[in-house]
């Protein structure tokens, strides 16, 4: 990976005097050299050197040369001539100005190219940091801090990248992905070995993986070319627990052998030890072979009850570990469609219910339980002409009080040709003047909370609604008089009106202009 040379916009300067091809102290005019960048600092840069009085373009000079400036000391360069296949010329004619400048070259583009696709990188400043390249490198507590960081702690092992050039002691070079060709990062290792952040010394890699519970599994790197180059990538670590852990667990198991003929197995843990009296199952490529909660299906020291060794006939097995213990019982379901749950102490079992029973909890929510809901049901039969409550439904069914929902009988709707008076049975009737040759009248009954009554213009003729004795209606901010009427003899023009108290009709829809007598 190539190193961008300084930048600095304008950087053009003017030479105090001629000069040989060999000259490589270059005195500048006073006060120029600040326009060009600090190569102590910012790094060396290439400069365009051409006789500026007959040539305003350098490229059109024969005597050009492109020159490295190595150091800076106020307003004397250091330069090594010769620079990108150009040759060293003499800048010494007589009366004429010669002039430098900080522009593009062709290494500038050729530093580009290389770089795309290249590694990730940082420059850090940081005071005394004592790191050498191969260092692996995380953030402290402290902004813009960094330490060496190890897989001995999820903290610790936060990577942030792995040093490549260390400047000077308090500048160094951090790369944090990509190729890393600083031959002293990397490992002496055999090309694709992957490397791990070494959980035992701070900033180093190692070629085993960490397998000691509370340690953390970090891959870091892959090896391209023994002890020269390495792939950088910083993948999430992964925290490594103990084989006996409380909630359901997947392990893998060391396959046993069948040696006395009962065509069993064994299989024991190669590090580490179970957790006593957890339920265990065994698959074998997805699908479940045995599994129980006797004693010979459950956990002790490094080795597992024996399994039928026929049904198990591949080293391709997943053995479950079950998350609650069972301390000896056995299987608790009897019964096809029970449930198991767990009770103060100990999975136990509930029995299946029976139909028309919902699964609810009980009074001290404590438990699951089977319950029998009463559901509200419409109540069907003729209504009859007296009675104001339930007595009003005959039904077949044996129902008691509140135990059903009442549904009004839709009313239907009724022709008028001539004069009527409506009664309170009629209520949610819709009545219209269609076949009517003249004006009728139809007058409402009294009024009673929730009579509800609509009227429709079917002929060119007016249709008249009249209140009774001390009733009114009522549309917006609009009141009819006592006893008074609506009218309209437009054609489609309805009306809906509800009785909302003892003696006011409300509109509570219309269309069409209604006449009030107000």
């Amino acid at each position: 990976m190539a190193t961008f040379d300084a930048r600095k916009n304008f950087a053009k300067v003017t030479v105090s005097t001629g000069y040989d091809a060999s000259a490589t102290s270059i005195v500048l005019a006073t006060g120029h050299g600040a326009r060009l960048p600090q190569p102590s600092t910012d790094g060396e840069f290439n400069l365009v050197w051409w006789n500026n009085s007959d040539y305003g373009d350098p490229t059109d000079d024969p005597n050009r040369e492109i020159v490295r400036c190595t150091a800076r000391s106020t307003d004397t360069l250091t330069v090594t001539r010769a620079q990108e296949g150009e040759s060293a010329a003499v800048k010494n004619i007589a009366g004429k100005t010669y002039r430098m400048a900080l522009t593009i070259t062709k290494k500038v583009i050729d530093d580009i190219i290389d770089n795309i696709g290249a590694s990730s990188t940082l420059s850090v400043a940081q005071g005394s940091h004592g790191f050498v390249v191969g260092d692996v490198l995380r953030n402290t507590s402290t902004d813009n801090v960094y330490a060496k960081a190890q897989a001995n702690s999820a903290a610790n092992a936060e990577v942030i990248g792995i040093v490549t050039q260390v400047i000077d002691s308090g500048n160094f070079v951090l790369t944090t992905s990509g190729l890393v060709d600083a031959s002293a990062a990397v490992p002496a290792a055999a090309a694709g070995t992957v490397l791990f952040l070494d959980p035992s010394t701070a900033g180093a890699l190692t070629a085993t993986e960490p397998t000691t519970a509370g340690q953390i599994s970090k891959p870091l790197a892959i090896i391209q070319d023994n002890d020269d180059t390495m792939v950088f990538f910083n993948w999430r670590g992964a925290l490594i627990s103990d084989v006996d852990l409380p909630s359901q667990t997947y392990i893998t198991v060391k396959m046993g052998t069948e040696a006395d003929g009962d065509d069993n197995l064994t299989f024991s843990l190669t590090t580490g030890s179970f957790t006593a009296g957890k339920y265990l199952s065994v698959y074998k490529n997805g699908i479940l072979q045995e599994e129980g909660a006797s004693a010979d299906y459950q956990t002790s020291g490094t080795t597992i009850a024996v399994f039928n060794a026929v049904v198990l006939d591949t080293d391709k097995i997943t053995l479950i570990v079950r998350s609650y213990t069972v301390e000896g019982m056995d299987d608790p379901l009897t019964t096809a469609g029970d449930i198991i749950y767990r009770n103060a102490t100990l999975p136990t079992r509930l029995p299946i219910g029976t139909n028309g029973q919902f699964l609810g909890v009980n009074s001290g929510n404590t438990a699951p339980e089977w319950a029998t809901v009463t559901i509200p049901v419409k109540a069907t039969g003729a209504e009859l002409n007296t009675g104001t409550d339930d007595a009003k439904f005959a039904t077949a069914l044996a129902l008691t009080d509140s135990d059903y929902i009442k549904e009004s009988t839709p009313k239907s709707v009724e022709n008028f040709t001539g004069n009527d008076t409506l009664t309170a049975a009629e209520s949610g009737k819709c009545c219209t003047n269609v076949g009517a040759s003249g004006a009728i009248e139809l007058t409402l009954p009294t009024a009673a909370t929730g009579l509800t009554f609509s009227f429709v213009v079917g002929v060119a003729q007016y249709l008249r609604i009249n209140f009774a004795s001390g009733d009114n209606g009522r549309y917006l901010t609009t009141t009819s008089a006592t006893a008074g009427y609506f009218r309209n003899n437009a054609i489609g023009s309805c009306v809906e009106i509800k009785a909302i108290d003892a003696t006011t009709w409300q509109v509570t829809s219309l269309d069409g202009t209604w006449s009030v007598d107000a």
